[in-house]
């Protein structure tokens, strides 16, 4: 059988995942080849064209100033170094990174150089970022700055409820503790 063939997943009900592939028609177009080349006869991404697709991707990220994270490949392991100004970016270039064809790990060496604040004032940001968040602005957690980190206490509703707060709190610059 000729065609593109797209994977499709779906479940059943004893929660096991079944695959069914689907032959697209002869009018369908071709799927666009990757941002990459692959070396001849081993069927691998280059270290080269795993660094531009890393470096590619990051400099798309909103939180990421341009030029702030430098990106070195060997054997699929990317290694992360820079400067970032809060946790939320630096743990974005990780995520990103792990994304890109050929990446097989990825060591975040990424430092964060937040801005002096005084202890009230990371507190202070903290609180602002959850009130200003429509879905964790009615979550009931105690905000402490402790010498320049940040300690959220109290209890969520779920484990992506306690992401979102951790989320927020890493995107305040400064270094941010979670408990």
């Amino acid at each position: 059988m000729e065609g593109v063939f797209q994977l499709s997943t779906a479940h059943s009900s004893r929660a096991y995942p079944r695959c069914t592939a689907i032959a697209a028609s002869a009018e369908s177009k071709a799927l666009p080849a990757p941002p990459f080349d692959v070396e001849p006869n081993t069927g691998r991404v280059t270290d080269e064209e795993v660094r531009r697709a890393v470096e590619d991707q990051l400099e798309n990220d909103p939180m990421l100033r341009p030029g702030a994270v430098q990106v070195a490949s060997s054997e699929g392991v990317v290694s992360l170094t820079g400067t970032v100004d809060n946790l939320l970016a630096k743990d974005s270039a990780t995520r990103i990174s792990e994304a890109v064809v050929g990446v097989r790990s990825v060591s975040n060496r990424i430092q964060v150089d937040a801005p002096a604040r005084s202890d009230e004032q990371l507190e202070n940001a903290v609180n602002r970022a959850f009130l200003f968040n429509a879905a964790a602005d009615r979550y009931e957690l105690g905000v402490d700055a402790i010498e320049g980190g940040v300690v959220l206490t109290g209890t969520v509703q779920s484990f992506h409820e306690r992401a979102l707060a951790e989320r927020l709190a890493k995107g305040v610059p400064g270094r941010v503790v979670a408990s």
